[in-house]
């Protein structure tokens, strides 16, 4: 029997299933010190991101990030936009074509208040049975939302009224109380390659991206005090500042801070009554 394992020792096809195996046994091990699925949290903010990692080899790793924010509407009213804010009011009650406008307030009052549906379509503007449908719902839920929009909607009989600077000052802080009480949910979805660092650590560099040249650091590793747990670190440097991009913030006034997100969840205060899915 001896000199028959000898023989199998000494077989090609017995040394290359040997190495298979020890290199998929150390792939294994090696790839097992990364977060195939993690979940992490920021610990300054409101946002949770889901990472979904694949080892591509011994040394990378491609992971998929779904990451969810919760923004919070604005605490306090810019002077200066307020003000923009009001005259735009002005404007639309004043010029032409805002008695459409007004009719549809006053068919809203009707029915809110004395649940008095409209017998016609206001052109281009209401659809009766759509909207009989609408409210009939909303005031079935009997929520904030219908209390908002009935002092939302006199103040805007009062601006059909008087369309005055006053009332359009109070029409846009009733406008501006909801805004700052209306938390907007986003998702993001994006892939991103990396390196082993050695020590529990991989480390990404991705970029630089579009006309801010957007260059995106980040770092996974594993927690010093739970092995189980991963934390996730990323910056994003501007290497363009000068660039204007349309329709978007300006390179210099991109946020470039630090975040940092554990895999310990977090409890935060919103305040919010409103949700928007953006």
């Amino acid at each position: 029997m001896r000199p028959l394992n000898r023989c199998l020792r000494r077989h090609p096809i017995y040394k290359l299933i040997i190495s298979i195996l020890f290199v998929g046994w150390a792939f294994d091990a090696y790839a097992s010190e990364f977060p195939k699925r993690s979940d992490v949290y920021n610990q300054a903010g409101t946002e949770k991101i889901e990472i979904d990692c694949k080892a591509k080899s011994a040394e990378i790793i491609i992971c998929d990030f779904n990451e969810v924010e919760i923004i919070l509407g604005p605490s306090a009213h810019d002077p200066l936009k307020r003000k923009a804010e009001i005259q735009v009011i002005l404007d639309q009650f004043k010029r032409e074509g805002s008695t459409k406008t007004c009719e549809l307030m006053k068919a809203f009052s009707n029915a809110l208040e004395r649940k008095e549906m409209p017998n016609r379509d206001i052109s281009g503007v209401l659809d009766k049975e759509i909207f009989k449908n609408e409210i009939e719902r909303m005031l079935a839920e009997n929520t904030q939302k219908v209390t908002d929009l009935k002092r939302q909607t006199l103040a805007a009989l009062d601006m059909c009224r008087e369309p005055n600077l006053q009332n359009a000052e109070k029409l846009n802080d009733i406008y501006f109380r909801k805004k700052s009480k209306t938390c907007k949910v986003w998702t993001h979805q994006f892939s991103r390659q990396f390196n082993a660092d050695g020590d529990g650590r991989w480390v990404s560099n991705h970029g630089p991206v579009g006309q801010c040249g957007e260059v995106h650091i980040s770092v996974l590793k594993q927690d010093e005090e739970f092995s189980l747990g991963w934390n996730y670190q990323t910056q994003k440097i501007v290497t363009n500042k000068n660039a204007k991009p349309e329709h978007v913030w300006a390179c210099g006034d991109r946020d470039e801070s630090i975040k940092t997100y554990k895999w310990r969840s977090t409890e935060n205060y919103v305040g919010c009554e409103y949700l928007k899915f953006r």
